[in-house]
């Protein structure tokens, strides 16, 4: 029996089987050969049942342990994301106190510059003043010596 045709009686359901194996063989008194193909496919079905049901079991597995990296991952992502969502609100809160500080020296810095302004302004006033004092006393006391 070649190749092609084994496979063709493996194929086809166990009577058209049976009936193949009696053609091939040339018929006659073959009950024990019957009963032992019958064995030999009830054991390949039994194998290919365990084989679906460890195929099946092994997809299940798999799938719950994807489903479980899933979760963890989309867990660890998630607190992740909220740390670093936690970490630039802390930023964004040093970046507005350090504007604010900035805003506030900028704000002193024009006050002591207006200060500074009026003192060398009140200062200049007054050495005019004193230099017209003094140059008024000279010449009051210069008058009263050529008199």
């Amino acid at each position: 029996m070649s190749n092609s045709s084994l496979r063709t009686v493996l194929n086809r359901n166990d009577e058209e089987f049976l009936e193949e194996i009696s053609t091939l063989k040339g018929g006659g008194d073959m009950e024990w050969q019957h009963e032992y193909i019958r064995n030999l496919n009830d054991d390949v079905r039994a194998i290919r049942s365990e084989t679906q049901k460890m195929r099946q079991d092994f997809h299940n597995e798999l799938n719950a342990m994807r489903s479980e990296i899933n979760q963890t991952l989309d867990s660890k992502i998630n607190s992740f994301l909220a740390e670093m969502r936690d970490r630039d609100n802390q930023r964004h809160k040093e970046m507005l106190a350090m504007q604010n500080n900035i805003a506030g020296l900028r704000n002193e810095m024009t006050s002591t510059r207006k200060w500074i302004i009026g003192l060398v302004v009140a200062g200049s006033i007054s050495f005019l003043g004193i230099a017209v004092s003094v140059a008024f006393g000279v010449f009051n006391v210069v008058n009263a010596l050529v008199k």
